[in-house]
């Protein structure tokens, strides 16, 4: 039996787009209907099913994302590809997100590539999408990319595989710990860059001199130490994908120099004087929000945009709480696959919060199978952490008659008075172990936050507030304290780079 011609709807208000579509379907033997207003276009809807609809993002009466609601909600199995400029691609990724198949860029460059762009969009359309998984699924498994169920990560994913094939530069925003350059790998894997080179860089992990050298290389003798000519990652990344972590924390100088080679594709070795060029896909990714960055002027406008041609956001663990018992269970057959989780074990660590996010749930998961000394990891294994998700009540467990028994009432002034006596002795709080320590904290800063809030509600004024500034000041020294002054692991502790703190530390005259 022959098969059945794909039904393609082309809504242009351009005549010559419509007649342009209308020779090149027909030849592949496909029945074409061309609208170029709204109303032309809700009759075609009404008149006979599409397996595609190719959709102009602006008309003069509509817009391509209203017009994709009604395609959506008149035929829910018509996929719809979006015809776009350079200057409205932004505008197509969120039609992607409502529901879009994919967008073409205007004009159209590559026949062959439209041609069957349709007949896939076409293929999709008849698939019972109930049941079939998603493309992306076998591959982003095979890359170690664990995408879970959560519809906000599945969502992500899709969007991330359909948008890899376009060379576009991409924006990864998401928490410290998230996964953002596993998403990033897996962009680079599912594109026709796969077989080239993917190379991550930490821009917050070296100093300006450095960073520069490694994104642009060096001459031989353009500074002390530098015996040979060395080539920097934007030409060792030639024709593939470079991965721009914490780009946030890029000096203003190291800014000025990505954005002339995203601007030209060319830059000169540190020291030289030649011109090299470059064909190299950018994706960056930062753990704090650019666009405050931005106004702040500590990072530059035009480079944001530059990198920003589509932003994908990276939800935190504790907003894809469905997704840790597997990610939990696969991190535990990593490291040995004889063991299993205790069934309790799930609850607790759907309960904690997560703060350090999929690195944090991963390190705790290592601990955890180092500890277990038998076949089933038990909550005894994490050493108490996740009894400490978020801010609780205080509460105080009678162990041999060492601690007070906890207070019949809780506004009892006289039970209230005997706790912190008790408890503000240094010599009582050497007694209790690490994960008491650490449950006490949380609670007293939960006590912290409910106190403020009744006294708001209440009327009663509140001991003077620092400023923005004094704030952040007096957080990072109490933390820098906490450390030991140790500049990793305060910085680790407060979700920064190390090179954010230093300038914090030099900004606010912090001293030991």
């Amino acid at each position: 039996m022959a098969a059945q011609p794909i039904n393609v709807l082309v809504i242009d208000d351009e005549e010559s787009v419509c007649n342009f579509f209308r020779r090149l379907l027909d030849r592949q033997g496909c029945r074409t209907m061309t609208a170029v207003s709204e109303n032309e276009a809700l009759r075609a809807l009404e008149g006979m099913p599409f397996q595609v609809a190719m959709v102009d993002l602006k008309l003069p009466d509509t817009d391509g994302l209203t017009l994709l609601k009604h395609i959506k909600r008149k035929q829910p199995n018509c996929e719809v590809i979006i015809m776009t400029g350079f200057s409205t691609i932004q505008t197509a990724v969120r039609a992607m997100q409502m529901g879009a198949y994919q967008y073409v860029e205007k004009p159209f460059d590559d026949i062959k590539q439209i041609q069957w762009l349709i007949q896939e969009a076409a293929a999709s359309a008849s698939k019972d999408k109930g049941k079939d998984e998603e493309e992306w699924c076998q591959i982003a498994k095979s890359q170690g990319f664990l995408v879970g169920n959560t519809p906000s990560m599945r969502q992500l994913a899709s969007l991330a595989y359909r948008l890899a094939s376009k060379d576009i530069s991409i924006l990864i925003q998401g928490e410290t710990g998230t996964g953002k350059e596993v998403l990033a790998r897996f962009i680079h894997g599912t594109s026709h860059r796969a077989e080239q080179m993917f190379i991550p860089i930490n821009c917050g992990a070296l100093s300006d001199n450095l960073l520069e050298s490694e994104l642009f290389g060096h001459e031989r003798g353009s500074f002390t130490g530098a015996g040979n000519m060395r080539r920097g990652i934007f030409e060792l990344a030639n024709n593939g994908t470079l991965f721009l972590d914490e780009v946030g924390e890029a000096s203003l100088a190291i800014q000025v120099k990505l954005l002339r080679v995203l601007e030209t594709g060319e830059f000169m070795r540190l020291g030289g004087e030649k011109i090299v060029h470059s064909d190299v896909r950018v994706i960056s990714a930062s753990n704090v929000d650019l666009e405050q960055a931005m106004l702040g002027r500590d990072f530059r406008e035009d480079l944001f945009f530059r990198l920003n041609v589509v932003k994908l956001d990276i939800p935190p663990l504790r907003a894809r709480k469905e997704d840790i018992p597997m990610l939990a269970e696969h991190f535990v057959r990593q490291l040995n696959p004889k063991l299993i989780l205790a069934p309790e074990i799930n609850e607790l660590l759907c309960a904690y919060d997560w703060p350090g996010n999929i690195r944090e749930l991963a390190n705790t998961m290592r601990q955890a199978v180092a500890l277990c000394d038998g076949s089933r990891i038990l909550p005894k294994h994490f050493t108490g952490k996740l009894t400490v998700s978020r801010p609780r009540p205080v509460s105080v467990r009678h162990v041999s008659g060492q601690y007070p028994p906890p207070p019949d009432a809780v506004g009892e002034p006289s039970t209230l008075e005997k706790f912190w006596e008790y408890y503000g002795k240094p010599e009582v709080l050497e007694k209790l172990n690490g994960g008491e320590l650490t449950q006490l904290l949380h609670s007293l800063r939960g006590l912290e936050e409910s106190l403020c809030s009744v006294m708001r509600k209440k009327g009663i004024a509140l001991p003077g507030c620092d400023s923005l500034k004094e704030s952040e000041a007096a957080s990072i020294k109490k933390t820098l304290a906490q450390h030991r002054w140790n500049i990793t692991e305060t910085a680790r502790a407060l979700g920064i780079a190390r090179n954010t703190l230093h300038r914090k530390i030099k900004k606010y005259n912090l001293h030991n």
